[in-house]
């Protein structure tokens, strides 16, 4: 050990033992605690959206929908008598859960630990205490798998490059901002990282050591990680290289020939220890998910299977939910490093960790080509999809972190001369000073109160009783902190707009009613502000859509900006204007919320009228001359524009299946017969099939054509099969109670 080596250590016996303690290593675990701890309570405050007599003492808010999802597959677990945790997916219950069950077990271990210690009942969400605690426990676990990550990395990197190398690579995954800030939340992103460090850990010793020790515990870490995310199986890449490099190190002469040096790999990458150590991995994938393979069935080609192939096809870009807008142009691979990467490591890191990659295909040590084998697959593998989340990025912040290491501490070994030595100084104090502020920055929003609990307390005390508030159907709505009994939350149904565009269904001017319909009475909206705006300003598809935000933002629909609540970034007096990252970076926790305040009715009428008349396309033309032509009495004419617009394509069908519903009723009330009584019905039933935005007025509509007709038992059974599909609108109601008093048919 070097001179300078020993300035940062301290030997230590304890007994017959002798430990030699590294304090880069302590300063590195003291700072990953620094960023990552503060905050773990956040939620938890003294708002409540109910009145003062009804509310609890604190109320706690979460909202970040995976740490739910997670916290809610726990609490089941617990509460079933099967070892099979169930999951779900956007509302849909599933057989089993969408991640392994590594996570489960743990967070359902870690809040029974907890719940001795701290006396509160697990999992008990009718208590706000054991609400709270019981999150509390789960991030604590995350966070204490955060930095147990830091270890494995300084282990790993220690058997690789050496003790330097190895602080380095400890400084910068402590201080890598998006590895802290997920820490903060009951997910299972931060756990899969633990277990691939620990393999990677293991991967280096087998390069070193070469013993089947390390490639079995490398393969049960593998197996972990595994069990714990599906797309954590590129781990096995680095342990694989990692044994056929040792292998080749220790038997195959360098000046052999390359064929002779492929089918020497190929011997060992099929050879027994390599075997053995996939039996490990699956073995244990086996036994903490005995399911998968004991109803292999379900499990391969059920629900959970259906759900997985849907994320995918999402992650392909096949189609859009309406939080992913902003995906629809980014260009995969590039979007990787110019925002996924660059967001969740900072610039400087990034950089560093990039320059560091060329510089080990420069240098090509065994140790490099393991992690430039991991790095390339990884790439290859991940950085295609046409949906990137920033959590895709922590996989990768690890081997960053160590390439970043490996080029700082690279530059003084490997070249020679005295300016080595302060440029590597230089070098890493201008990468992890960076890390520092971003890390800082992004830990200082858990120190304040979150937006959309701010934006509640402000609508708390400026709404009149009886007021009517718009809010937005989102995984993290801000619906939570907004309801209250004095006052009607309505909920602006993007989503169903969106399926009505992409199934071709709607017209531009149903689409414009549909969201005027959904408005009609609004006086408050509380909105997200990402991916809103931004998600739907850029060119492209939902033409509607993107009119409707751009023009609510700027103020031309009616609406005013009352307020807007904001928290960014801040540390050591710089702060940061986090909007160009990937969205779900602000979107758990630092949200911008705007709140709308209607000007009045007459204003919002008239902005739909001109939003309407500029968008309006040619079916809704076709349509309005259609309704023009029935009004008149013209029903030949009406018949010919509806068939016209049928034939022009499915957009709007439902308006020209309405138009020839009542050209034919009012044929038939003009005594043509039976048969256009028939064929009215059959158009009604056609409107309501194809219309995804005014069914209920379609099913009222036909509602009223069974009344007319005296067909009270088959409205009976409609208005029966209506209310079992929980579809409810006052038209509806009305007929249903016209049914009840018996009144006359017209």
């Amino acid at each position: 050990m070097t001179p300078e080596q020993d300035r940062f250590s301290v030997a230590l016996t304890l007994g017959r033992y002798r430990l030699r303690l590294d304090l880069i290593l302590l300063l590195a675990l003291l700072l990953g605690s620094l960023v990552r701890v503060n905050g773990l309570d956040w939620g938890w405050t003294d708002f409540s959206p109910l009145p003062a007599a009804q509310a609890p003492a604190m109320s706690f808010y979460n909202f970040h929908p995976d740490e739910a999802s997670n916290v809610l597959v726990a609490r089941n677990f617990t509460e079933s008598d099967s070892w099979r945790p169930t999951g779900e997916l956007y509302g849909q219950k599933l057989d089993y859960s969408l991640y392994g069950a590594t996570t489960v077990y743990l967070h359902v271990m870690a809040v029974k630990l907890a719940s001795v210690v701290g006396g509160f009942t697990p999992f008990d969400f009718e208590d706000p205490r054991s609400f709270r605690d019981t999150y509390l426990a789960i991030r604590w676990l995350t966070q204490l798998m955060g930095l147990a990550s830091i270890l494995l990395l300084y282990i790993a990197a220690h058997h690789l490059y050496g003790r330097r190398t190895a602080r380095w690579a400890a400084l910068f995954l402590a201080l890598t901002a998006f590895h802290a800030q997920s820490g903060r939340f009951g997910t299972v992103d931060v756990p899969m990282v633990f277990f691939m460090v620990w393999s990677l850990a293991h991967s280096a010793r087998l390069l070193r050591f070469g013993q089947r020790r390390d490639l079995w515990l490398g393969a049960l870490a593998a197996g972990l990680a595994l069990s714990t995310k599906v797309n954590a199986i590129l781990v096995v890449v680095p342990l694989t290289v990692a044994e056929l490099e040792w292998q080749f190190a220790r038997q195959a002469d360098a000046r052999m020939a390359l064929g002779a040096r492929l089918k020497f790999l190929l011997g060992h990458l099929f050879g027994w220890r390599l075997w053995s150590a996939a039996a490990v991995t699956v073995g244990v994938f086996f036994v903490l998910n005995p399911y998968a393979f004991l109803d292999y069935h379900n499990y391969l080609f059920g629900d959970h299977a259906f759900a997985l192939f849907h994320i995918i096809r999402n992650v392909r870009g096949e189609f859009f939910y309406p939080f992913q807008i902003q995906f629809e142009h980014i260009h995969p691979f590039v979007y990787l490093f110019s925002n996924v990467l660059l967001w969740s490591a900072g610039l400087a890191l990034e950089l560093a960790g990039l320059a560091g990659l060329v510089f080990m295909g420069l240098t090509r040590r065994p140790a490099d080509r393991v992690l430039l084998a991991w790095f390339l697959v990884s790439v290859a593998l991940t950085g295609n999809a046409q949906v990137m989340f920033m959590r895709y990025a922590l996989p990768f912040l690890p081997l960053i972190a160590l390439a970043a290491a490996r080029l700082v501490q690279g530059l003084r070994e490997e070249y020679r001369g005295g300016w080595t030595r302060p440029a590597s100084w230089a070098l890493g104090l201008l990468v992890l000073l960076p890390s520092l502020q971003w890390s800082m920055a992004l830990a200082s929003v858990h120190s304040v109160e979150d937006s959309r609990i701010s934006a509640g307390r402000h609508l708390k005390q400026v709404l009149p009783s009886g007021a009517v508030v718009l809010h937005e159907r989102s995984a993290n709505s801000i619906k939570p902190v907004i309801h209250r009994p004095s006052y009607t939350n309505v909920c602006l149904e993007i989503p169903a707009l969106q399926r009505a565009v992409e199934s071709n269904t709607a017209s531009a001017g149903q689409q414009v009613d549909a969201l005027r319909a959904r408005l009609d009475g609004v006086e408050w909206a509380a909105l997200l502000e990402s991916n809103r705006k931004l998600g739907f300003d850029r060119n492209g598809g939902y033409p509607v859509i993107r009119a409707f935000y751009a023009e609510l933002f700027d103020g031309r629909l009616g609406f005013q900006t009352d307020s807007v609540f904001q928290v960014l970034p801040r540390a050591l007096g710089i702060t940061i204007d986090d909007e160009p990252a990937e969205f779900s970076l602000r979107y758990y926790d630092h949200e911008e919320i705007h709140i709308f305040r209607r000007r009045s009715a007459q204003a919002v009428d008239s902005a739909f009228v001109a939003l309407r008349a500029r968008l309006e396309d040619g079916q809704d033309r076709t349509a309005a001359l259609a309704r023009q032509a029935l009004a008149e009495g013209r029903l030949e004419d009406a018949r010919s524009f509806a068939e016209q617009g049928l034939n022009n394509g499915t957009a709007g069908a439902s308006m020209f299946y309405e138009v020839l519903a009542r050209v034919f009723e009012q044929a038939a009330l003009l005594g043509s017969g039976t048969e256009e009584l028939d064929l009215a019905a059959r158009y009604y039933q056609k409107a309501i099939q194809t219309d995804a935005l005014f069914r209920e007025d379609r099913l009222a509509d036909y509602g009223e054509f069974l009344l007319a007709l005296g067909q009270r038992e088959a409205l009976g059974q409609l208005l029966k099969q209506v209310a079992s599909q929980g579809i409810s609108a006052p038209r509806l109601d009305q007929l249903a109670q016209r049914l009840r008093d018996g009144s006359p048919t017209p």
